[in-house]
């Protein structure tokens, strides 16, 4: 689906999401259009960019839930402010050595552990 960036802001043309003419944006301060607007969005490069500057913690959550790349979703458990989507972010890591940088470099003490203990060869612990 094509997605335009207008100004730094991504907008999906309003009439494939049926909300009328004009255009439904992921800023939008209506939570539910913001939610519309970025399951829309397939783009990797676009969700990663969501998930990392978006100021909505709703969008970051959802752009999260439909990233594949690890390195971005290391980058957001290291340094999303938001809890929800920091944890979101971790469910989705399954490689040894990501889970590894997170279980060194993580401030928050409980992320460490659970990195941790998902870790479960013994070379990468060494």
């Amino acid at each position: 689906m094509r997605v335009w960036g207008i100004k730094n802001k991504y907008c999906l043309p309003a009439f494939l999401l049926v909300f009328g003419v004009g255009c439904v944006s992921v800023n939008s301060s209506n939570p539910e259009v913001r939610m519309k607007a970025v399951n829309q969005i397939e783009d990797p490069v676009q969700l990663e960019d969501l998930a990392l500057k978006s100021p909505f913690s709703d969008v970051r959550e959802i752009a999260v839930q439909k990233i594949t790349n690890d390195d971005v979703l290391v980058n957001i458990v290291l340094s999303d402010k938001n809890n929800v989507v920091r944890n979101s972010a971790f469910q989705h890591i399954r490689d040894l050595d990501h889970l590894m940088k997170i279980a060194l470099h993580s401030t928050e003490r409980d992320i460490r552990l659970l990195a941790l203990s998902r870790i479960t060869d013994s070379n990468t612990l060494v």
